[in-house]
């Protein structure tokens, strides 16, 4: 259940907010309530498109361990399009990418596709967004789950593997 909630946590606060906007809009009477729900609406599908993660890197199971066994450590990052959270993370792990390119591998992975749905049943991934930080050999270092990366910490534990 919570996998689910996590998971859909935008679509669901999106929900909340389009009722908020309808409360304030219906305070005012006459066609303000379709206007600010209409207005909140556009607004969250902008953000939610400008924000969106995409497809996944990879298109199936062998794809990932062929990227994962490169030789370099690697950050595995699950998300969901839908997820509020993989939404907000998005841009640190980018930030990781930029900084560490030389060093560190990133494989995105939507839970969404096929591939997605695999890796999270192997990695036992109970929620979004997952960064998992493996090494070389493709051992498990680092992993959060449902909240945001530690930045520093992974590129700590980048440059002492």
């Amino acid at each position: 259940m919570v996998s689910f909630v996590n998971r859909y946590s935008y679509l669901f606060t999106s929900a909340v907010a389009m009722l908020v906007a309808w409360v304030v809009g219906a305070r005012f009477g006459g066609v303000w309530p379709a206007v600010t729900v209409g207005g909140v609406g556009v607004g969250l599908a902008v953000a939610q498109r400008m924000l969106r993660g995409g497809s996944s890197d990879v298109v199936s199971w062998r794809g990932v361990q062929e990227e994962i066994g490169q030789g370099q450590p690697t950050l595995l990052y699950l998300f969901s399009d839908n997820c509020g959270a993989c939404l907000a993370s998005r841009p640190i792990v980018d930030s990781i990418e930029r900084e560490l390119a030389v060093k560190l591998d990133v494989l995105r992975v939507n839970v969404s596709d096929d591939v997605g749905q695999e890796v999270r049943e192997r990695y036992g991934i109970r929620m979004v967004p997952t960064v998992i930080l493996l090494d070389r050999e493709g051992v498990e270092q680092y992993r959060t789950e449902g909240r945001l990366p530690r930045k520093q910490a992974i590129a700590e534990l980048v440059t002492g593997l």
